[in-house]
């Protein structure tokens, strides 16, 4: 056993955690197994003994991924029910699990469609264990379809591949295609099955009736609940932050809502010089309706409600209503993991922040309108 007590899976395990770590910090570029050994308390030459070289490590950081996924699916065509409607449930976890990838964890996801362009053994290996999944699908639905269970599965698959490889994903992450997916599932296998005349629905294909407005005070509490659900601990503003952001500026403080119910908001306020790190302002104090700089304080989205492109929707009418206003700039905060989306949303980077608010660490970004 080496010298750090741990067995060889066990740093081959640590290694893989502290290598996707330094991903999501510093990039898939940056990632270097002497910084991986050195954080483990391990020599390279220890760590090469394990993985070939960096993309080796990188791969391992995909593959586990990968595991995770197939065992979800698994999960999914196990289940009681339906066979139709549980192959409609697995192609669409496949897109949301990978869409959440791709928004959430953008430098891993760019590792993972590399090792896919390359057509890596262990991708391979991945997309053959899911289209055995769903070939044991069309198995278990029997006589309801013409054809071989396993071409039935890759033609399938085909179809829908614009919801599941890598590169597509990414590029269209920022919108979410789930009910269209839905709407394809459905008319595929209608197409497929035996009997013509016959249709199938696939759940959620439904498309809510979406409103934006301003807030008004009675607002606040559902306004409250969900940024308390969405946010962590001291990083959520309180019911009473929310209530003067909706007293003081309703202008600057837009609500979703799917079928009637409050589902996300964005709001701001208003200053000549922005200090992002001017825990006051979240007050609005120093707030002017009149300043030409837009500071965003919450984008928020009901966490049950996420994944639907609640969020994509609400920024781009805020910026659309910001823009009609006169303003000159928008300004927010995000974490890590949040950079790039807002990128694809049309902010740029600006340096990371003073601010420590909810004791957490936060970049700076700004759009020019």
């Amino acid at each position: 056993m080496p010298r750090t007590g741990l067995s060889a899976e066990e740093i081959k395990a640590r290694a893989t955690d502290v290598a996707l770590a330094r991903m999501r910090l510093l990039g898939v570029d940056k990632v270097r197994i002497t910084d991986v050994a050195k954080e483990l308390g391990v020599s390279h030459a220890a760590l090469y003994a394990h993985f070939a070289d960096k993309a080796a490590l990188l791969d391992a950081v995909t593959e586990r991924w990968l595991c995770e996924i197939e065992q979800t699916l698994s999960s999914v065509a196990s289940a009681a029910g339906d066979p139709v409607t549980r192959m409609g449930e697995w192609l669409v976890r496949l897109y949301q699990m990978k869409r959440k990838r791709a928004l959430d964890d953008p430098e891993p996801h760019r590792a993972f469609d590399v090792a896919a362009a390359l057509d890596k053994p262990f991708v391979i290996a991945h997309l053959n264990n899911q289209l055995r999944q769903l070939a044991g699908l069309f198995q278990e639905a029997g006589a309801t379809f013409d054809g071989d269970a396993g071409l039935n599965a890759r033609l399938m698959y085909t179809a829908t591949a614009a919801y599941h490889h890598p590169t597509l994903v990414a590029q269209t992450a920022h919108m979410d295609h789930e009910p269209m997916l839905r709407q394809i599932i459905q008319l595929v296998l209608s197409g497929m099955t035996r009997n013509r005349n016959q249709t199938f629905n696939c759940p959620g294909t439904e498309m809510p009736t979406l409103t934006l407005r301003n807030a008004t005070p009675a607002d606040a509490a559902r306004c409250y609940e969900i940024e308390i659900s969405a946010y962590e601990g001291d990083e959520a503003a309180t019911l009473e932050k929310i209530a003067t952001r909706i007293a003081l500026y309703p202008q600057g403080f837009l609500i979703l809502e799917a079928d009637g119910v409050v589902v996300g908001f964005i709001n701001c306020g208003c200053a000549d010089d922005v200090v992002m790190s001017d825990e006051a302002f979240k007050e609005l104090v120093g707030h002017s309706a009149e300043a030409p700089n837009v500071v965003i304080m919450s984008v928020v989205v009901d966490p049950a409600r996420q994944g639907k492109g609640y969020s994509t929707r609400l920024m781009t009418e805020f910026v659309q209503r910001m823009q009609a206003m006169g303003k000159k700039t928008i300004h927010l905060m995000c974490k890590d993991q949040h950079v790039e989306l807002y990128k694809r949303m049309g902010y740029r980077y600006v340096q990371p922040s003073a601010s420590d608010h909810g004791g957490m660490a936060w970049h700076e970004m700004v759009m020019d309108l």
